[in-house]
């Protein structure tokens, strides 16, 4: 082992020690401590502690005779000496988890810092693009995030849950503020992938914003992905809203002193909220991900995504049937909400089929079914009169409660 380790490393050495000898004296942790020797950063204890987990998994009884051999493989004949310091270095052993907890932590803090060394490297090679070095890095941290995964038992899945009753739904969930649609979803609930799809200029963006801004004046963070519309039109939309100012005085630059004045009083009123946007020119499912997933990393962490719209998303040398990579972008976003734990709202366009119909249909949800079988509430907003802006909301799919049609 190197002697110019760290001083993050020095503690992680420490840790690997008390976590080894914790598991030779309370050998049950074995079976739901989230580490491996992989993690370790003394590579002989991260041996040590891979063989110790086969003994454990072969049934056999973890003591000094049992763990003599393997310790002579490694250390040889220090073996005896060595076996009694990890016995002796134990604090407690009954704190294995929060020993295998700063191991996990010092292995995911060597890892990003080997992915950034690797970022730096590729910056500076000769012929690195910087969408191929954007692939790497996300590769990278997806690889990283899986290794520390780990199953939940079901009794703390179970705890869990039961937090969640005690503290209210309304802790977790989020609410559209249109009474009828949130007493038959119940709310879009951590993990669900919601899908609100509509013909072109049917407001599929003004109801996804009102969902997002009033999520974030709910003191949570949502994140807006547009792939349609700049910031500066969101904005417009947003502030629009919350000052009674026709947009489109906004837009010809035709406001009088006074609309002005209030358009800037509702900016002032978003001042410390956390409604966040993102308005990439073009992006990739996977760039969507990382933008989520840095998004949740902050302080601010992260409540709520909506990604405007599917059909905009940028194909990744791929040369799949259009149908295929909507699939494979509807079955990510999925995978994002529950990977994250917030609601993943996407919009998404109804095919031309709709126009001759008197109300949509799931089948009309355009480019891929996917969609329909990944989404757990599917919401259509249709247009009751041509020459009105009037709409009714459907709750065309929920996986977990009734249909229903919302004028």
């Amino acid at each position: 082992m190197s002697k110019e380790l760290k001083r993050r490393d020095l503690v992680a050495v420490e840790a690997e020690q008390a976590v080894i000898g914790s598991v030779v004296i309370q050998q049950r942790h074995l079976d739901v401590l989230p580490i491996n020797g992989r993690m370790f950063v003394d590579k002989e204890l991260g041996d040590f502690f891979t063989r110790v987990q086969l003994l454990h998994e072969s049934g056999t009884r973890l003591d000094q005779v049992t763990l003599l051999p393997i310790a002579k493989q490694i250390w040889g004949s220090g073996a005896v000496a060595r076996l009694a310091e990890l016995m002796n270095c134990v604090p407690h052993a009954g704190h294995a988890a929060y020993y295998a907890e700063q191991i996990t932590t010092a292995y995911r803090l060597r890892e990003l810092e080997r992915v950034a060394n690797g970022v730096m490297s590729r910056v500076q090679t000769i012929g690195e693009s910087p969408g191929s070095i954007d692939n790497w890095l996300l590769e990278q941290l997806e690889t990283q995030q899986s290794q520390t995964s780990r199953a939940t038992a079901a009794a703390d899945a179970g705890r869990e849950l039961i937090v969640q009753l005690e503290n209210g739904r309304e802790a977790t969930s989020v609410y559209t503020g249109i009474h009828s649609v949130d007493r038959d979803t119940g709310g879009f609930a951590p993990g669900e992938l919601i899908v609100v799809a509509a013909r072109p200029g049917n407001g599929k963006s003004t109801l996804a914003m009102q969902v997002a801004k009033r999520t974030a004046l709910a003191d949570k963070t949502s994140l807006f992905v547009s792939l349609e519309m700049t910031r500066t039109e969101l904005i417009l939309r947003v502030l629009a809203g919350m000052s009674d100012v026709d947009s489109r005085r906004v837009r010809e630059g035709s406001m009088t002193a006074e609309q002005l004045h209030d358009l800037r009083g509702a900016n002032e009123s978003l001042e410390g909220v956390n409604l966040m946007i993102q308005d990439p020119a073009t992006a990739t499912i996977r760039q969507i991900r990382a933008m989520a997933k840095a998004q949740a990393a902050t302080e601010a962490g992260l409540d709520f995504v909506v990604v405007d719209y599917i059909g905009l998303i940028k194909a990744q040398g791929s040369f799949r049937e259009r149908r295929e990579q909507v699939a494979d972008w509807s079955r990510q976003l999925k995978q994002l909400a529950k990977e994250l734990l917030v609601p993943v709202m996407v919009l998404v366009q109804l095919n031309r089929a709709t126009d001759q119909q008197p109300k949509p249909r799931l089948s009309n949800l355009a480019e891929s079914g996917s969609i329909e079988q990944d989404a757990d509430i599917v919401i259509f907003m249709h247009r009751t009169d041509p020459n009105a802006n009037e709409f009714e909301l459907i709750v065309a799919k929920h996986r977990h409660g009734d249909i229903n049609t919302h004028g």
